[in-house]
């Protein structure tokens, strides 16, 4: 995932797999970087996912761990973590809604995929969950290339 001055989102921080982070820093092809998009139905989804459609983000990173929110940090936000992936624990299931260009939680639908609240385009930024106000970086993109990335 990409914001508009090109920063990716990446695996960091933390004490081990269980407990890292997702923060915007400069766009690298390691692992720490890549995503799989993993969906409930018996068929990957092609990209971009359709509307409607619960899907994990999963790490590339050993144990293809799913990034999920749960860290309150003030103003709705929830940062966004690495963990191991539970398939029905809500708060690891996101949607896209196609007419913003958002992913969005599933069970929290108002709440999308976001930089944290005041900071802007800033390198290692917080990824949070956070509600929709429509800003420019809160929308995404898919990128085609050697490794699926979802930009911002």
């Amino acid at each position: 995932m990409r914001n508009n001055v090109r920063q990716c989102l990446d695996v960091a921080g933390g004490s081990n797999i269980e407990n890292q982070y997702t923060v915007f820093q400069d766009c690298h092809e390691r692992d720490s970087a890549a995503w799989l998009i993993d969906d409930t139905s018996p068929i990957t989804p092609t990209y971009p996912v359709k509307d409607g459609i619960k899907f994990q983000i999963k790490s590339l990173m050993h144990g293809h761990r799913a990034l999920y929110w749960e860290e309150d940090i003030g103003s709705s936000q929830f940062r966004l973590r690495i963990r191991t992936s539970i398939p029905d624990y809500t708060n690891q299931w996101f949607v896209v809604d196609s007419r913003t260009m958002t992913i969005r939680g599933h069970k929290l639908k108002t709440h999308v995929i976001s930089n944290q609240l005041g900071y802007g385009y800033t390198r290692n930024m917080a990824a949070v969950m956070r509600p929709y106000t429509g800003e420019v970086h809160q929308r995404i993109h898919w990128k085609d290339g050697k490794r699926q990335n979802i930009q911002n």
